[in-house]
């Protein structure tokens, strides 16, 4: 398969199959993702979501959400894709902090994911032209989540 294909997995956690990126339906096709959660000292850092073209596109468009997410690409470790994805979308990499094992997300959207959560840390908000950042406390992060601002990708992490 071409190098930006991804795997599909079955409920079991099993290997299918293989899929180019542009090809995958983002609610039936099972993918291994990861999610990123961002400290700079005591606070949580979100940023404006932007979706690009997708099944889920503008879902959750204008929310705050995790800001370094990914699917895992066929031939990549979960640490390749969290460094890809960070450069990607912060313009960084930040310190690992924990990695969570492997563990079975289903979205309301209908949307099934096997995510990896990484918790990682940075000194300062990045400087990213194309993202807007903000930082939360964690009573701050549970007022957004309860006020609707916060994409559901985002407090499946907490």
């Amino acid at each position: 398969m071409q190098k930006d294909s991804v795997y599909i997995f079955n409920l079991d956690g099993e290997r299918i199959g293989e899929k180019p990126r542009g090809e995958i339906d983002k609610v039936s096709d099972i993918l291994e993702t990861v999610y990123v959660k961002v400290f700079i000292e005591d606070k949580i850092l979100l940023s404006k979501v932007e979706q690009k073209d997708g099944g889920l596109k503008k879902l959750y468009e204008g929310k705050w959400g995790a800001p370094i997410a990914t699917i895992v690409r066929v031939d990549e470790l979960p640490e390749d894709a969290f460094r890809r994805a960070s450069l990607d979308d912060i313009g960084e990499v930040p310190q690992v902090v924990q990695v969570h094992p492997r563990a079975f997300c289903e979205f309301e959207n209908g949307s099934k994911r096997y995510v990896y959560e990484f918790e990682a840390s940075l000194e300062k908000i990045p400087v990213h032209s194309a993202r807007q950042f903000c930082l939360l406390t964690q009573d701050e992060l549970k007022e957004a989540i309860d006020a609707g601002t916060v994409a559901e990708t985002y407090m499946k992490l907490l």
